[in-house]
């Protein structure tokens, strides 16, 4: 039973349904959760959506990279943590080597200043990604080859360097977990570990207020760009990812991995994929046709064919379904698809109201 949280990266489009659901959990024992937010303005939009909690404080962190960023943040007399939840977001930051990136380097401070400042606390959460256990080269990735927990991207940070942002991105989930599983091995400290690693993540924001169409976080980006606003007739780029999850079962498996059993098998770290199901671009298509009459001529209407290309890689989330059980149930493929492409127009009717 978790009473006292602290959650970084608190407004993000993921963190913020995490918020959210440690707050309204039929079975939530939440006294206190402090949200670590980088800016004033990204406080404000947590403010809006939760005022006057009374279990709810807030935190700034400019630079989680920086040398003693999480120091103070950690410490909570009135409150000692249970639980920590760190939800990075490194998505345009580049760095010259692994260590150096600021996603690896801002969980190595937040590890640090648990261990050192923060002994009540029992297990950390670090959301990763796909991207860190998928082997994207052709001759792999083309063969039908099912991904599971033990398989890592070969990716090495010179070879990722030429990739740019995108690349950068993929290595640094990879090493930032590598470092984050070191620190445990190495220092063996007082908390567990769990790294949950998600396929392309989908769903409604948590925070609506102020957000543009040019605001949404990547994969929401593509969405609407792909889905909601093209033409009937459009053809869709080539499709590289074949899983998804909706945003708010992922947020509620974080919350699960606060409390779930670790194996002794995997000692004091614990790495698990989050997926719903496999999907592909013309199912998409196919249910935004068919349940949003806005978009009758915005969404492309794609060949008969709707299975996975021959040979395209999968991932396995057999690990996550057995230790979360029955707790962790995805919403249908509608649900997601119908409920963020209503939500998006809602945004685009705003905008064209407001004359932006």
């Amino acid at each position: 039973m978790i009473q006292n949280v602290l959650l970084t990266g608190a407004n993000g489009f993921l963190a913020s349904h995490i918020l959210s659901q440690l707050f309204t959990s039929q079975t939530s024992s939440i006294q206190h959760v402090r949200a670590v937010v980088r800016t004033s303005a990204s406080a404000d939009q947590i403010l809006h959506d939760f005022p006057s909690n009374s279990r709810l404080s807030i935190v700034m962190v400019p630079d989680y990279a920086a040398s003693g960023a999480f120091d103070s943040a950690v410490v909570s007399p009135d409150h000692p943590f249970d639980v920590v939840i760190h939800t990075p977001s490194g998505f345009g930051d580049l760095a010259s080597s692994a260590h150096e990136h600021p996603m690896v380097k801002g969980a190595l401070e937040l590890l640090g200043a648990v261990k050192r400042f923060a002994p009540t606390v029992q297990r950390v959460v670090i959301t990763s990604s796909n991207a860190a256990v998928i082997d994207y080269d052709p001759k792999v990735a083309t063969t039908g080859k099912v991904f599971d927990e033990e398989d890592w991207n070969p990716v090495s940070w010179e070879e990722a360097l030429p990739a740019g942002v995108s690349g950068q991105y993929k290595a640094s989930k990879k090493f930032m977990e590598i470092a984050a599983m070191d620190f445990i091995s190495k220092h063996q400290p007082f908390f567990g570990l769990v790294v949950l690693c998600p396929a392309a993540v989908f769903g409604p924001l948590k925070h609506v207020a102020g957000r543009g169409l040019n605001d949404l976080n990547l994969s929401n980006g593509m969405f609407w760009k792909m889905f909601c606003s093209a033409r009937i007739e459009a053809k869709l780029p080539k499709q590289t990812v074949w899983s998804y999850v909706d945003v708010r079962d992922l947020a509620t498996a974080h919350i699960l991995a606060t409390t779930c059993p670790i194996p002794d098998a995997f000692g004091h770290c614990l790495r698990l994929i989050i997926f719903a199901r496999p999907f592909t671009y013309k199912a998409f298509c196919d249910i935004l046709r068919a349940n949003v009459p806005a978009l009758a001529e915005r969404t492309p209407q794609l060949p008969e064919s709707d299975v996975v290309d021959e040979g395209a890689y999968g991932l396995s989330n057999a690990r996550a379904i057995e230790v979360f059980g029955d707790d962790l149930v995805f919403r249908l493929m509608e649900e997601t698809v119908v409920e963020l492409a209503e939500q998006l127009l809602g945004i685009e009717r705003a905008e064209k109201g407001s004359g932006k």
